[in-house]
């Protein structure tokens, strides 16, 4: 069964404590999508933003191996698509904007969100407002499955 999902600041936040608290002994838990993506760098490798769209991705791996790969890629699922619930609307408070940052700071310093993120509000509250989305997908997949 289907269960709403609220993207008000309180129960953004309810679920985010139970989750924060629950990674604490479980970092298995959601199946990883909290897990801070530093811990899965693999040295050498390399890393590109979601963000920053596959096609870039696809048109440097191209280039740098001589591929011939179409960089069209569609977007088919979303959970503004599948649940009607685009990231933009997650609300984020600032207390869960600064858990997050403490929680993802290796993420923020390593892939070079903190300057930007700290410079610009907007920015930094879209990037929290991604992981809480991408946390809260998490969740609509486990309640389908309940």
């Amino acid at each position: 069964h289907k269960q709403e999902l609220s993207t008000s600041s309180e129960a953004v936040e309810a679920w985010a404590r139970r989750s924060l608290d629950r990674y604490a002994t479980n970092p298995f838990v959601h199946d990883n999508h909290m897990r801070p993506q530093s811990e899965f760098v693999v040295e050498g490798a390399q890393m590109y933003r979601l963000e920053d769209g596959l096609g870039e991705a696809l048109a440097q791996l191209n280039e740098r191996f001589g591929l011939d790969v179409p960089t069209a890629v569609a977007r088919v699922r979303t959970s503004e698509k599948t649940r009607g619930i685009s990231s933009h609307d997650v609300e984020i408070s600032p207390a869960l904007e600064s858990r997050l940052r403490r929680f993802y700071a290796e993420d923020f310093r390593r892939f070079g969100y903190g300057e930007a993120a700290s410079a610009d509000t907007r920015s930094s509250q879209s990037v929290a407002a991604r992981v809480a989305g991408r946390a809260s997908r998490g969740l609509a997949r486990l309640s389908e499955r309940l």
